[in-house]
């Protein structure tokens, strides 16, 4: 997009997947984003808001989750697998782009991560 802005640090409501220039995936919360909020048949495991209030523990994923995203240009299709399975239907199709066009990964969360 010719008209983006890098801006760090400035609070925003846009996050990844909710223009038709990005793809997001919440197994927290079973959704999927792509020009817009779809929902997802993914669900990673996560504390329950009952867990929330009786521990006051944050809500979060109940356990390590180890996730792989693969994007297929050719087929025009991005599967995300949770725990090494793969899905078995693409998160994603129709993702094409431009010849000129570059993809970028994104994550965003909260709480403790590692990535390889």
């Amino acid at each position: 997009d010719t008209h983006f802005t890098i801006r760090p640090g400035t609070p925003s409501t846009v996050g990844v997947g909710d223009d038709k220039h990005g793809w997001a995936v919440d197994g927290q919360h079973a959704a999927k984003w792509h020009a817009g909020f779809h929902e997802w048949p993914e669900f990673w495991p996560s504390h329950s808001q009952e867990e929330v209030a009786k521990h006051g523990i944050e809500r979060g994923l109940s356990r390590i989750v180890v996730v792989g995203c693969a994007v297929d240009l050719d087929e025009g299709v991005m599967r995300f697998a949770s725990d090494g399975t793969w899905e078995k239907t693409p998160a994603f199709e129709e993702v094409r782009l431009k010849p000129d066009a570059k993809l970028f990964p994104a994550v965003s969360l909260k709480g403790q991560a590692k990535f390889r």
